[in-house]
């Protein structure tokens, strides 16, 4: 626990004291500070900070303020487990406050940890690459959906493989590799990713855990942080980690048609006329 650790001064450095003191006497106001705001506010430096939280076992101060507000909201009673977020015998109000609390708290952690200079990057590629191929498991085709169809509206030449493809995928010069993986675990996910590396892909990973095999071979990764635990196998549903991913993808298609925004919106007009048809 967090505020546990604080409590131990032998642990900190007197400018890191300093920090934690200020924690302690006011942490529901650090939990809506970025880590400019609170440099400021506990007068040490950002680079201070970074070293602080990961000495007491955070990531980063995404992280940091995810664990934080969350150990804050288990002393108030209002915990959400995002796993099971309503029991059972709920009432309609009751399973839609839960499934809110859920994809707030996902869009939150994924927004506090946003790593901005990754996200350029990936647009850099995007914006270059010849074709863009989209590897999960379960939920996470579904979830990239809508990411490969509105790409190619824009287009980009934009595919989902399926389970019985992926060993047979080929890498060609401006290919861009997207594979999504909330656990980060899955075999043959881990095993695409071997196989796509051997063929010098390029390769976006979008998972939870920091912790993942594929992190190794890929050239750039997106972190999911919804608090999901993903030893959890009898989640009553994905409903976190898919709107953090669904956050991610949409950022990235949203970045990459800002670049040409004039003239995606032209596209848009032209094929308007079909896409009110679909609706």
């Amino acid at each position: 626990m967090i505020l546990e650790e604080l409590k131990n001064r032998d642990k900190f450095t007197t400018t890191e004291y300093e920090l934690v003191k200020f924690v302690l006497n006011a942490p529901s106001e650090v939990i809506h500070m970025n880590q400019e705001e609170l440099a400021q506010a506990a007068y040490v430096s950002p680079s201070a900070i970074s070293r602080f939280v990961q000495k007491v076992g955070c990531r980063n101060y995404g992280d940091f303020k995810i664990r934080l507000a969350k150990e804050l909201e288990a002393v108030n009673g209002k915990i959400v487990d995002y796993n099971r977020p309503f029991e059972a015998g709920a009432s309609i109000k009751e399973i839609a406050e839960g499934i809110y609390s859920s994809d707030v708290g996902g869009l939150k952690a994924c927004l506090d940890q946003l790593d901005e200079k990754t996200i350029r990057a990936v647009v850099k590629e995007l914006l270059s690459c010849k074709r863009i191929d989209l590897f999960g498991a379960g939920a996470t085709i579904s979830t990239a959906a809508f990411f490969a169809e509105y790409m190619a509206r824009i287009g980009y030449r934009t595919q989902i493989h399926d389970n019985s493809a992926r060993m047979y995928i080929t890498v060609e010069k401006g290919d861009f590799k997207i594979i999504i993986s909330h656990s980060g675990k899955p075999r043959p996910l881990v095993e695409l990713a071997q196989h796509l590396k051997k063929q010098d892909a390029k390769i976006l990973l979008i998972t939870g855990n920091p912790a993942s095999p594929m992190i190794q071979y890929a050239d750039y990764c997106l972190f999911t942080s919804s608090d999901e635990d993903l030893a959890v196998t009898n989640k009553i549903g994905l409903f976190s980690s898919r709107i953090s991913i669904s956050f991610i993808l949409s950022i990235l298609y949203s970045c990459v048609f800002n670049e040409n925004y004039d003239k995606n919106m032209k596209r848009l007009e032209e094929t308007g006329q079909l896409q009110t048809k679909e609706f």
